[in-house]
């Protein structure tokens, strides 16, 4: 699975590169940079929305500040822009491949991904992955910049919770060990 999630990026970057006559990319080098795994979940007037996210990062300290990032066609996004909150959940390297697979392979548009999963509201009311995480923050949006096709939210921390403090987190490099699920077979 692996071998072929290396192809299909590899597909991808060289398409991009020949439609916009760019010179050639080896595709290994873009594994090589270190991410982390995350749930970021909001919710605005009772619809929940969450995506597995790669890219959180601590932007200032006083007053503590983290950003993501998020396509403009991910159903989350349109529910962050509203809700102007977020909750970030820190992935373990033994998160389930269910937790992985339904947050950063499916849809908001097509199922509902909180129901199948562990999660609590807490200070800013909105919903938080417990399932599977070390830790979660809970961020209001104070800045918003656009990036061609994805947005940088940056908020400012409300709260945080260490959930565990004996796992590990989850890299992008340990998702290999949770495959894309296989589409449900139509009978």
């Amino acid at each position: 699975m692996y071998v072929i999630q290396q192809f299909l990026w590899w597909s991808f970057f060289k398409s991009v590169s020949l439609a916009f006559n760019l010179k050639p990319m080896e595709i290994s080098t873009f594994f090589k940079i270190s991410y982390g795994l995350y749930t970021v979940c909001t919710e605005f007037n009772g619809v929940k929305g969450g995506y597995i996210a790669n890219t959180v990062f601590q932007v200032t300290a006083e007053p503590p500040r983290l950003a993501i990032s998020c396509s403009k066609n991910n159903f989350t996004y349109n529910l962050l822009k509203q809700a102007r909150k977020f909750t970030i959940s820190v992935l373990h390297q033994n998160a389930s491949s269910q937790l992985v697979g339904d947050f950063g392979y499916k849809s908001g548009r097509d199922i509902s991904k909180f129901d199948a999963h562990q999660f609590k509201k807490g200070e800013l009311n909105i919903p938080i992955i417990t399932e599977g995480c070390v830790a979660y923050f809970e961020c209001e949006i104070d800045y918003e910049f656009e990036v061609d096709t994805h947005v940088l939210f940056v908020g400012q921390v409300k709260a945080a919770e260490l959930l565990s403090s004996s796992q590990e987190p989850m890299t992008y490099a340990n998702l290999p060990n949770h495959p894309k699920p296989k589409p449900a077979k139509k009978t």
